[in-house]
């Protein structure tokens, strides 16, 4: 319906606006068809948000369903194996995907913030941003460690850490029974081995 609104209101328009005819009496048809107009781009704009939300409704249970596999930080990683709250979003955009993966069970909570970008150039402004922000959210300063060729930027107090290998960017929060060290090499490896 709406791919033939648009051709048959200008041969309407076209038709009524011929010889002899007093163009104003056009002035509420234009108004009529551009309210038809407009009620079609909200009622498409309505449908596709919904099917958005079902779409992200259906991803979020998928990637819930298969966490185990996902390049996050699990409770499990820390020694709790208890069942946890689980929460996840996902972001893409045609120069990368970003990740936010949290569980909680009473006093453990253990996050992590996985952007991958198309290049290594691409995931230095995320980088900046998550360094910024971090320091501010925390209300710490990060302590600077290298190790094994790779620089990483440690929250000591919330046992936060933030680093970038290659395109891929990473910040996470972990409970006291998870070094950093230990948290950041297996998110590593986990990424490795989900690409």
């Amino acid at each position: 319906m709406g791919k033939g609104l648009i051709p048959a209101g200008l041969a309407l328009l076209r038709a009524l606006s011929g010889d002899g005819r007093n163009k104003q009496k056009l002035f509420p048809l234009v108004i009529v068809l551009s309210a038809l107009m407009f009620g079609m781009i909200l009622f498409a704009n309505r449908q596709m948000s919904t099917a958005s939300r079902a779409w992200n409704v259906q991803e979020r249970e998928e990637l819930l369903a298969r966490a185990d596999t996902l390049p996050v930080l699990r409770l499990a990683d820390s020694g709790d194996t208890a069942e946890a709250k689980q929460a996840v979003q996902t972001n893409r955009s045609l120069l990368g995907s970003n990740l936010l993966y949290a569980e909680q069970e009473g006093e453990n909570y253990i996050f992590t913030n996985c952007t991958v970008m198309r290049s290594e150039r691409l995931a230095g402004p995320i980088f900046d941003y998550l360094y910024d922000q971090a320091q501010k959210d925390f209300n710490e300063t990060f302590t600077e460690y290298s190790e094994n060729g790779r620089v990483y930027y440690v929250l000591e107090k919330a046992n936060g850490c933030l680093f970038q290998d290659g395109e891929a960017v990473y910040f996470f929060t972990a409970p006291s029974s998870l070094s950093w060290r230990d948290a950041a090499e297996l998110l590593t490896q986990r990424l490795a081995g989900s690409l």
